[in-house]
């Protein structure tokens, strides 16, 4: 059973630290090489001050693809979460942004029809 940990690994782009848990799929939908890259976010607990980790989000390769590349699938792996987080991130200002605007040109309206 392949499982490896590795913290931590910092991005280039966010600076962020992350945890990374690579394991090997066992199942009846995996393919014999799939393997699971999964990310973590520390936090601090409240009580006792102890670091802990929660999932954050998972990706699942083809190991022969990646020729078992285990630091490119991580690399890879939090390439695309941030990208991801970086499209919730406008999706949300945009979404603010037409609730404004939608506001301002209801409030501008004479009323006819």
């Amino acid at each position: 059973m392949l499982e490896l940990n590795k913290f931590p690994v910092i991005s280039t782009e966010s600076g962020e630290k992350y945890l990374i848990t690579i394991n090997r799929l066992y199942g009846l939908y995996c393919r014999e090489n799939d393997i699971e890259v999964t990310i973590h976010l520390p936090y601090k607990t409240k009580f006792l001050k102890k670091e802990k980790f929660y999932n954050v989000n998972s990706f699942m390769y083809s190991a022969e693809e990646y020729r078992y590349d285990f630091i490119k699938m991580a690399k890879d792996s939090i390439k695309l979460h941030e990208k991801d987080l970086a499209e919730r991130k406008m999706k949300a200002q945009k979404r603010a942004e037409g609730i404004c605007r939608g506001t301002e040109i209801f409030n501008e309206w004479d009323g006819e029809c």
